[in-house]
């Protein structure tokens, strides 16, 4: 049996239909991760694994992934999903289909 949880920053669990991160722990669970022992221990808190993407459970208890977490843009100073940026193009009638990603920059910062 594999349970499924959906967490806000603070660690809380977020409501039916809110998102956040998708944390998962079973039996089949990872016990450690190929990355090294000190990232291990950033991605597995108390049994659960932080998946590092961003989900929400509907009404009807379907998990939808909506983004991953590390998808941020950093612009002066400012984080910006880039699936935000990808809607609001999206929205446009002319466009058909969009991608964004982040590239470094001098003046603007890294993604």
């Amino acid at each position: 049996m594999t349970a499924l949880r959906i967490v806000d920053d603070a660690g809380d669990d977020v409501a039916a239909g809110g998102s956040g991160e998708i944390l998962v722990r079973g039996d089949q669970g990872v016990r450690r991760l190929l990355r090294g022992p000190c990232r291990d221990r950033a991605a597995i808190t108390d049994g659960w694994l932080h998946t590092g993407d961003i989900g929400r459970v509907d009404e009807g208890g379907y998990l939808h992934v909506v983004d991953r977490i590390k998808d941020l843009i950093i612009t002066g100073g400012e984080n910006v999903s880039s699936r935000e940026v990808e809607d609001a193009v999206g929205a446009h009638p002319a466009v058909r289909s969009v991608a964004v990603l982040g590239t470094p920059d001098p003046r603007w910062g890294s993604w």
